[in-house]
């Protein structure tokens, strides 16, 4: 996913724990998947508790993302659980 149109915002409008595709990373426009920038802009309109990335690459540290991303913003990782009772992992 690399939009989202302003109707598919508004459905999300509300929810607590989002996992979303940022494979992009810091790359300004790909066809295909949302960049940093881009979520990061989501999340601030959306306010989720907890935003947990996927479709990491090669290209992307999970320590590096970590330091650079605000603490309600988080790499996801393989074998990772997340309780969306409680948020926890």
């Amino acid at each position: 996913m690399a939009e989202l149109s302003e109707r598919s915002l508004e459905t999300l409008t509300g929810i607590e724990v989002w996992i979303v595709d940022a494979a992009a990373y810091h790359k300004e426009t790909v066809s295909t998947h949302a960049n940093i920038r881009c979520v990061k802009e989501w999340v601030e309109r959306l306010k989720p508790k907890m935003t947990y990335l996927t479709v990491l690459t090669t290209h992307m540290d999970y320590q590096t993302l970590c330091h650079e991303l605000p603490p309600h913003i988080r790499p996801a990782y393989d074998g990772m659980v997340i309780n969306t009772e409680t948020n926890e992992r």
